[in-house]
């Protein structure tokens, strides 16, 4: 299991790619500041990886962030995705104890209109399992 080094735990949005090509975000605070660490990170991830490439992988962790600015982190997205119409498709599992955002990222993804994105929700304790999903899903 991968948690926060002592490298990190300085760092308000940790990434760090694992196995399996998955691109893990642990965001240990809630703030602007943290979508744009967030945003540098997946324009990078994006730049690198041809449309018709295999589907995208990533984990966020808002176990103890909690959720993102909902405004910012919308327009921030709308944007980077903008910028990228002829993207891969990507499977995004997100690790959380806040039942509420099920709702709001709903609400959030409608309004993004993704459409080559499948996400999934897991509780703290479900990571092997989010982990597993990720890795399961070989196409969308």
């Amino acid at each position: 299991m991968d948690t926060i080094s002592q490298q990190d735990s300085d760092a308000q949005c940790v990434y760090r790619p694992l196995k399996e090509d998955i691109h893990l975000f642990i965001f240990t605070e809630s703030s602007p500041q943290v979508v744009d660490q967030m945003m540098m990170n997946l324009r990078a991830i994006y730049a690198a990886r041809a449309a018709d490439g295999p589907p995208l992988r990533f984990l966020l962790d808002f176990s103890v962030s909690g959720p993102l600015p909902v405004n910012y982190t919308e327009a921030q997205l709308r944007s980077l995705f903008f910028a990228h119409p002829q993207r891969p498709p990507a499977r995004t599992a997100i690790i959380t104890h806040e039942w509420y955002m099920y709702t709001l990222m709903d609400l959030f993804l409608r309004l993004l209109k993704l459409e080559r994105e499948v996400v999934r929700f897991f509780i703290p304790e479900q990571r092997e399992e989010a982990l597993l999903w990720l890795c399961n899903g070989k196409t969308l």
